[in-house]
């Protein structure tokens, strides 16, 4: 899972609305398992990833959610 994160890009992320909650919408790609299988999760704390892509630099499609940059 640690691996998958530092691996996380924004055109990965998707946040939606759910009722009251924001809800993010993570699809994991295949190259980035370990065992090479796809898959799509959804997560509570939407609203953290809007509010961490809007303090970051790096917000293209392309660029990694957790970086050091």
């Amino acid at each position: 899972m640690y691996r998958e994160l530092k691996q996380l890009r924004w055109g990965n992320v998707k946040t939606y609305q759910h009722g009251k909650h924001t809800l993010a919408q993570i699809y994991v790609a295949r190259e980035t398992t370990k065992v090479r299988t796809p898959r799509q999760i959804d997560v509570r704390g939407g609203k953290y990833l809007e509010r961490w892509k809007k303090l970051s630099k790096a917000t293209k499609n392309t660029d990694l959610v957790f970086s050091d940059a």
